[in-house]
């Protein structure tokens, strides 16, 4: 939920994608929507430095948009990697793909993803989901 007057606090995403030029669109959209972007990370072996380095007991955001395919370990890994991570077990994580095929959707929900945002990014489904 974007921020607004009842909420004080905006909602605080985490991007993992490996293009630079989706990462920064995604990122504008959602900061229009009044979303906190509290890191753009290019691969999934930066996501996993940054949750390791973070050594607080509760999770520094509140939702992870992660690239289903990215260099070396793909987008299925890290979100398996987020939910046997106990801070970060009960973050939603939303799998952002061009990718139609049923088989790799399937994957991604059972690595704990709960929703999907197609590439080309749209505006208004990306500030919605």
């Amino acid at each position: 939920m974007p921020a607004n007057d009842q909420s004080p606090d905006p909602l605080r995403i985490l991007i993992v994608e490996d293009s630079l030029a989706e990462r920064f669109r995604l990122s504008e959209i959602l900061k229009r929507e009044g979303f906190e972007i509290t890191g753009e990370i290019g691969s999934a072996e930066e996501a996993q430095e940054q949750l390791i380095a973070n050594s607080t007991e509760e999770p520094l955001l509140d939702l992870v948009l992660v690239d289903l395919r990215l260099p070396g370990m793909d987008g299925i890994e890290l979100c398996r990697m987020f939910k046997r991570d106990p801070r970060y077990q009960h973050v939603p994580l939303i799998m952002v793909t061009g990718e139609e095929s049923t088989a790799q959707l399937e994957r991604a929900y059972d690595a704990g993803v709960v929703d999907f945002i197609k590439k080309p990014f749209n505006r208004i489904e990306s500030g919605r989901r």
